[in-house]
């Protein structure tokens, strides 16, 4: 584990110092995490409408995760990022001023626009600013920095919450602008030194062409003809597409903890349950600070997609049991075992796109798939608002169950399929 925290020590400092603003952005991240009790108490919409809003903020978060990853090929990743926290504060702090369920719901479905916009430039520079060796823990370093803000993020909005839900807003607008100026101030001096090594220049202009092989200034494949999208180079990724759809699955059942999840809760828990949910998540918080490396160290030699794998059978134990679960101690057990679901994923997903994309498109692949990915995160509260409406919230942990079932054995097959690969060279 101490080794893992040197790697970390050893990245370059842009890495860092966009870790920096991570954590604070993290400690803030308010909204996203009670947006759930925020529509259905807050403002007293049904769990089917409160689906609704959320399904066309999810919606809105692929979008802008979209318009990043074309963005970051082309422009400054620094300045995007910084551009794009500022943004979701001031759509954030609407809330802060009505409590009218359009408005708040409109600046919510704009405020997740951004917050999806800036997520892609975070990952492109840890990608970018390190070497293929270095990536498994770039990405682990931004989960775990992620986590140590959300040991804070979880209790201090189940509070401000009961306190009043209007400054849950404001706290999470002032935690966006703080992470803003962090990034922009401390990569002053990061920036001289900062060099896209296989895609575009970091400044305000469009990148040059890359050659296929040498990645010199130029265009074309080898053959000297234009290489083709990157869209279909992926759709000929056999294990890429399989591995696609399980993954599609594997967030449809991880987001539920931002819906099925308080629901459950506060089901279940009455009074308490805001707050309850509040320590659910600062304990999934915790559980990720203290495991996360000790897993990235463990699995770092292992092939991701039997990481995934594996994350996914994690899934269908700790959300599966949530079926039955009424108290708190329960409660906790099962955020430990999808917790390390979590982690499992968290830390191999990016690799493995990485693995798989061509070095000139890995920006595109990096940002795209991950759009692909959140339609299960978009899907999420829609179809669980219905579920909840007509089965109660139970209903919610059945369908993931089933879903784990499937997505353990399609990635799988990918995992086999990627073993072939390997054998015949």
């Amino acid at each position: 584990m101490t080794s893992v925290f040197r790697e970390y020590l050893a990245l370059p400092s842009t890495v860092k110092v966009v870790a920096g603003g991570r954590i604070l952005n993290s400690m803030g991240s308010f909204v996203v995490i009670l947006a759930t009790p925020l529509l259905t108490q807050h403002l007293g919409l049904s769990a089917g409408i409160a689906g609704a809003w959320l399904f066309a903020a999810q919606a809105a978060f692929l979008i802008g995760s979209l318009a990043a990853g074309w963005a970051i090929d082309h422009f400054s990743k620094v300045w995007i990022l910084a551009a794009t926290l500022l943004a979701n504060a001031v759509a954030f702090s609407v809330g802060t001023f009505t409590t009218g369920a359009v408005t708040v719901g409109i600046s919510l479905v704009i405020g997740y626009f951004f917050h999806g916009a800036w997520r892609p430039s975070m990952i492109a520079i840890a990608a970018e600013e390190t070497s293929e060796d270095q990536h498994a823990v770039a990405f682990s370093l931004m989960y775990f920095v992620h986590n140590i803000g959300y040991l804070v993020a979880p209790v201090a909005a189940g509070w401000l919450f009961a306190w009043n839900a209007r400054s849950v807003f404001a706290a999470d607008a002032v935690s966006s602008v703080a992470s803003a100026a962090v990034v922009l101030i401390g990569t002053g001096t990061a920036l001289t030194a900062f060099r896209v090594r296989s895609r575009p220049t970091d400044g305000l202009g469009p990148a040059e062409p890359i050659h296929a092989e040498t990645g010199g200034p130029g265009a074309g494949a080898p053959d000297g003809t234009i290489a083709p999208g990157f869209v279909r180079t992926a759709l000929r990724d056999r294990p890429l597409v399989l591995f696609t759809v399980a993954f599609v699955a594997a967030q449809f059942i991880y987001s539920q903890v931002s819906f099925a999840l308080p629901l459950t809760i506060i089901d279940r828990l009455a009074d308490s349950g805001t707050r309850v949910y509040g320590v659910v998540m600062a304990a999934n918080a915790g559980i990720v600070i203290a495991l996360a490396p000790a897993i990235t160290a463990l699995t770092r030699r292992w092939r991701p997609v039997t990481s995934v794998a594996l994350s996914c059978g994690f899934y269908l134990v700790g959300f599966g049991m949530l079926i039955v679960v009424r108290s708190v101690p329960l409660f906790l057990v099962s955020t430990v075992l999808w917790t390390i679901g979590e982690i499992l994923s968290a830390i191999h997903i990016n690799v493995f796109i990485a693995s798989r994309a061509p070095a000139s498109m890995r920006g595109r692949y990096l940002s795209s798939l991950r759009v692909v990915f959140a339609l299960g995160k978009i899907m999420a509260p829609a179809v669980g608002g219905l579920v909840v409406d007509r089965w109660r919230v139970d209903g919610v942990w059945v369908v993931t169950s089933l879903l784990s079932v499937v997505a353990v054995a399609v990635l799988l097959r990918v995992r086999r399929m990627v073993q072939a690969e390997s054998a015949s060279g």
